[in-house]
């Protein structure tokens, strides 16, 4: 448990102390049982249980007379002399167990393995908090049991119901069982295979027959508390004459009844040559079954106010009274060293005369055996390393082996290496419409990225874009003039935003004849107001993180399998993301660039006038728009009004003075 970890003192000396032990000898304690204890040893069906309390506890008062009642769900205790209020809790360890030990003779410091404890419960003292914690412990317990109760019959339905179609199957195809068949082909069948035929001839009715390895996990639940019933306590303390009860944490797994016959231990100290008296207990073991285990043990010092000691209580066959005696617990563990340098009755070998160690790594594997046995794990590692590199045979590196390999190497990394043009032009095509950078004429330059943004049989099926049709083609057949004469406000209503009436008012200043297809070109303007509003709400909404049915909802869309333009968009303004192939991430400059370039390319003259009210449309400062356009292949004319024009001229190019200016080193601040 938790609180032998807390107290267990360090059992590693190093080899510095090892001088400081001289006036010391390690020598056999003899170990006593109490007589009261020694009559319930000889028992064979004893029981043993063990009470954990706090080290400061004046625990043979507390506990003298007192009761013990075990029931399934709890264990309560009745303690009439106590001070404080005591309550009883009951640790969950499946995988350790504490050892009661027994001399072979009164007096002998070789004890074996008399039984283990049935059962581990710890003594508390009860507070306000600790109560109601208790009470949401069992009212948790109780809802875990029954959500088990009711998932173990609904199994246990689910097996009955299978059992019954296995029956009926068998019974009207006139199948054999599957022992009949087995045996039929000679299989062989052994004990083991029993509860498969078992269940296999079980016709879902009565009892359902046990299932293999229900056992074991009934036995691993935990221990059956209820057989202990009401107990009566009688503490005895310990004695003068050094009578003692030596107990053994085994933290290795639980060990079944015919694994404590193979163990034995013997009991040692370190006695003072002056004053003759004892410490550092210990004990030193071994298995029958497993004559290369090797155990050691440490002796536990419970120390308040943190440390716990722990009682054993001795319970003999149809006794009620329960008596309660100190253990001396040891900590038991596995011993890797070789031999046990401390044990008086070790037989010690004299080493053939040949054999001493007469060289340095002679005397380093004597130096290792040491830091073993007492050195602590840091030491052990140093010294590891240190020993791994005086082994360690150096190669020599032969250059004219790898300069062939060498000069492959480098001539690829010189094959990898990508100049800032390169790079500038991939980021171009990843962030513009496609285009040709060989194009002569302007409008020559996007004419495959127009199919990139939008295409034209998605255009043409749209049924979203049909909605503002009427009102984009009555804008579209007005005169030029009735365009010029409009205001701002009331041609941006009609035509839903300001782009798109900047693109019908280009049309007017450049004279352009109407449309052959009406319907077409309003459509195209619709496609551009679906844009414009993705630019200027894309980055808010929702964080910039849609799924194209939350983009749908942006835009008022009520029949998502309606609009494959605007699902195409989804695709194309907004970046894959990562988990979740549903949602994309906004991406604002691919978008304002794809905006641009479809804009310009509905006025024949390719350019268009950028006002005050665009910007705050798009939410773009003047800036921030003129660099895009410079970007995508424009040339930028400053109107004497208000705006400006850009006007498609060339193929995107590369911008030198933007990789010059980043590649200067930065100017030495003035005094």
């Amino acid at each position: 448990p938790e609180c032998f970890s807390s107290c267990l003192p360090c059992f590693s000396t190093s080899l510095g102390k090892r001088g400081a032990m001289a006036a010391t000898s390690v020598e056999k304690v003899a170990t006593t049982l109490p007589h009261e204890l020694q009559s319930i040893f000889q028992e064979p069906d004893s029981k043993f249980i063990a009470i954990k309390v706090a080290a400061d506890l004046d625990w043979i008062t507390a506990l003298e007379g007192s009761k013990l009642h075990f029931s399934e769900a709890e264990v309560t205790l009745d303690a009439p002399n106590s001070t404080e209020t005591l309550s009883i809790q009951v640790p969950e360890n499946r995988w350790s167990q504490l050892l009661c030990l027994a001399p072979e003779k009164q007096g002998s410091h070789k004890l074996n393995v008399n039984g283990a404890v049935k059962a581990v419960i710890e003594l508390v003292r009860s507070s306000n908090a600790l109560v109601a914690a208790e009470g949401i412990a069992k009212r948790t317990d109780s809802i875990l049991a029954s959500l088990k109760a009711t998932r173990e019959e609904a199994k246990q339905a689910e097996r009955s119901a299978g059992a019954k179609q296995r029956a009926q199957t068998r019974k009207r195809c006139n199948i054999a069982s599957l022992r009949t068949g087995l045996s039929g082909v000679g299989w062989p069948i052994d004990e083991e295979m029993e509860s498969i035929f078992t269940e296999d001839v079980w016709d879902g009715s009565g009892e359902p027959p046990e299932q293999r390895g229900a056992a074991q996990s009934s036995s691993s639940s935990g221990p059956n508390l209820q057989e202990f019933g009401s107990l009566k306590v009688k503490a005895i303390g310990s004695s003068a004459d050094g009578r003692c009860v030596p107990v053994a944490f085994w933290g290795m797994g639980n060990l079944e009844a015919d694994g404590h016959k193979g163990i034995s231990f013997k009991r040692y100290g370190h006695s003072k040559k002056k004053t003759g008296t004892l410490k550092n207990l210990h004990l030193r073991g071994k298995s029958l079954n497993a004559s290369e285990l090797k155990l050691s043990g440490v002796l536990v010092k419970p120390k308040p106010p943190f440390g716990k000691t722990t009682l054993i209580g001795a319970l003999q066959p149809g006794s009620k009274k329960l008596l309660l005696f100190q253990g001396e617990v040891y900590h038991v563990h596995i011993d890797r060293t070789a031999a046990d340098p401390e044990d008086p009755d070790a037989e010690a070998e004299e080493p053939a005369e040949e054999a001493m160690p007469q060289t340095a790594k002679g005397y380093r594997d004597k130096r290792k055996t040491a830091i073993e046995s007492f050195g602590a794990a840091k030491k052990l590692r140093s010294f590891t390393a240190v020993a791994e590199r005086l082994d360690r045979e150096p190669e020599v590196i032969e250059l004219e082996k790898y300069k062939e390999g060498i000069a492959q190497r480098v001539k690829e990394e010189k094959e990898k290496k990508v100049t800032v043009e390169q790079r500038d032009l991939e980021t171009k095509r990843s962030v513009l419409p496609t285009f040709d950078m060989d194009a002569k004429e302007p409008h020559l330059i996007y004419a495959e990225g127009l199919e990139s943004i939008a295409q034209k049989e998605d255009i043409e099926a749209d049924e979203f874009l049909a909605t503002d049709q009427s009102d984009l083609v009555k804008m579209v057949e007005r005169s030029h003039e009735e365009l010029r004469k409009m205001t701002a406000a009331d041609a941006a209503e009609k035509c839903k935003t300001h782009m798109a009436y900047a693109v019908l008012k280009a049309r007017a200043a450049q004279n352009a004849p109407p449309p052959q297809d009406l319907a077409m070109f309003a459509r195209k303007l619709a496609v551009l107001n679906i844009l414009v509003a993705i630019v200027s709400r894309g980055a808010k909404f929702k964080g910039g993180k849609l799924t194209y049915k939350k983009l749908a909802g942006m835009l008022d869309v009520k029949d998502e399998s309606s609009c494959p333009v605007l699902q195409h968009l989804h695709d194309y303004c907004y970046d894959p993301g990562v988990g979740n192939k549903y949602v994309r991430t906004f991406n604002s400059r691919k978008t304002m660039c794809a905006l641009l370039v479809w804009a310009l390319h509905l006025s024949p003259e390719l350019y268009l006038d950028i006002t005050k009210d665009t910007e705050v449309e798009l939410h773009f400062d003047r800036a921030d728009i003129t660099r895009v356009c410079e970007y995508i292949g424009c040339r930028i004319d400053v109107k004497k009004g208000e705006g400006f024009r850009a006007t498609l001229k060339e193929p995107p190019k590369f911008n030198s003075h933007v990789y010059e200016s980043q590649s200067k080193a930065p100017k030495a601040k003035s005094k």
